[in-house]
């Protein structure tokens, strides 16, 4: 299904100064195994709580439940949230469904609202069909600013054109106990789903968070949760190793760029899904890696110049889709086109493309991995997001830094409150 080429990060490769020698690879055995150790605890505490997606499924029943009710009864889910309460259900959307197809065969379309720009915001709730909108607001902490300014402004418009039957335009997803959403939940007796206290939202997707919306497009989310569980079984050693390779690179070869390179536009969120995960999780203490998105084979037009020749700081992951779920036409030559397209298929040429810019960048010392995807399905998709999260949570352990907070973001929500309360 998954499958992990990384012969382009050893020295043998890309040259001693650039890839990983045998010896520091044996060494970070030693690292790697008090990382396998850390993680465990981290799974006993709960703070890896992750870990337990694919086998708590008692709420799946009741999400596919309401999932169900929801297509039946509204033409558009609005997911209401930012961070990990969106990234994860943009790309399941993006690589699972036709749900922003020009020509979109799904019977309840849905949107996610991740950003407060009024020039994007204020058009979609003026356009939409409130008797056939219902929208989902997502909030962990139950106090997300940006969710939370949301939320009050559909509120004022179903409250005053829908008085009385906006109950049941409305679902929660939120802490069980804590916030205020959970008091907004039960102050009105709205249908919430839970986030699990100790659950990160950036590492939620396979949580009520994603599921839901993902299950209202028709994605099979029992195939999502399958494929996170055959991961943990099957690929956690490539786990280990994506997270050791990273590491390795970061901090013995300067490489403190991490690019995500897929080759489909049906995993190009999947990349944004990850700058999250991977920022947010490990830039902590002057220690991480930036991460970065391109895009095949778009960017070989607009960054390839810079990641062949500019700083040789970055280690690359493409992503290469074997199969792509469509009918193919293959090209026929016309005069006075003189390239070898003749009886080349698009997923063909897409495939030359990779290969040549791992090769190109191999050619001059820059280390890079290749992830084979047989295909994309809620199987594969799922045991992506496992395997990222499990080598995010590792790699954590071996930078000696708690991935599981963010302290950071602490001292601009701060701020943004003095702000508007000194207006």
């Amino acid at each position: 299904m998954i499958q992990f080429d990384i012969k382009n990060i050893f020295a043998e490769h890309v040259g001693e100064a650039h890839g990983i020698s045998q010896a520091e690879w044996q060494v970070s055995e030693v690292e790697l195994s008090k990382a396998q150790q850390q993680l465990q605890v981290w799974e006993k505490s709960g703070e890896a709580s992750f870990l337990r997606a694919p086998h708590e499924r008692d709420e799946l029943a009741e999400i596919k439940r309401i999932a169900t009710k929801v297509r039946e009864k509204f033409s558009t889910l609005v997911v209401l949230g930012i961070g990990g309460s969106a990234l994860g259900t943009k790309c399941l959307l993006s690589a699972l469904t036709d749900n922003d197809a020009l020509f979109s065969s799904v019977s309840t379309r849905v949107v996610v609202c991740d950003n407060i720009d009024p020039s994007t915001f204020y058009p979609l709730l003026h356009k939409l069909d409130l008797k056939k909108t219902c929208f989902y607001v997502v909030s962990k902490s139950g106090g997300t600013t940006e969710t939370i300014s949301q939320l009050l402004l559909v509120m004022q418009q179903l409250q005053t054109k829908l008085p009385a039957e906006w109950k049941e335009h409305v679902l929660l997803c939120t802490d069980a106990r804590q916030g205020k959403l959970r008091a907004f939940a039960d102050e009105h007796q709205l249908r919430s789903f839970v986030v699990p206290s100790q659950l990160g939202g950036r590492f939620s997707v396979l949580s009520p968070v994603g599921l839901l919306p993902a299950a209202v497009a028709g994605v099979d989310i029992d195939a999502l949760l399958d494929g996170a569980d055959y991961a943990q079984q099957e690929y956690a050693y490539d786990a280990c190793n994506v997270a050791r390779i990273h590491f390795l690179l970061n901090t013995k070869k300067q490489k403190h760029i991490s690019v995500l390179f897929p080759y489909t536009d049906k995993l190009s969120l999947f990349a944004d899904w990850y700058i999250q995960l991977w920022a947010e999780s490990l830039g902590k203490e002057g220690k991480g890696q930036t991460p970065l998105k391109a895009l095949g084979a778009t960017d070989q037009h607009s960054q390839l110049q810079l990641f062949m020749e500019g700083p040789n700081d970055k280690v690359f992951t493409f992503f290469k889709l074997e199969q792509f779920a469509v009918e193919e036409t293959q090209i026929k030559n016309i005069s006075p086109f003189s390239l070898p397209l003749e009886g080349k298929k698009l997923s063909e040429i897409l495939h030359a493309q990779q290969m040549a810019v791992a090769e190109a960048l191999r050619k001059v010392d820059r280390p890079n991995i290749c992830v084979k995807l047989a295909r994309l399905d809620a199987k594969s998709l799922g045991g992506l997001f496992m395997v990222y999260e499990m080598a995010t949570a590792l790699s954590g352990a071996l930078h000696d830094i708690n991935p599981f907070n963010q302290p950071g973001v602490e001292l601009a929500k701060k701020l943004t409150e003095e702000y508007l309360q000194s207006k």
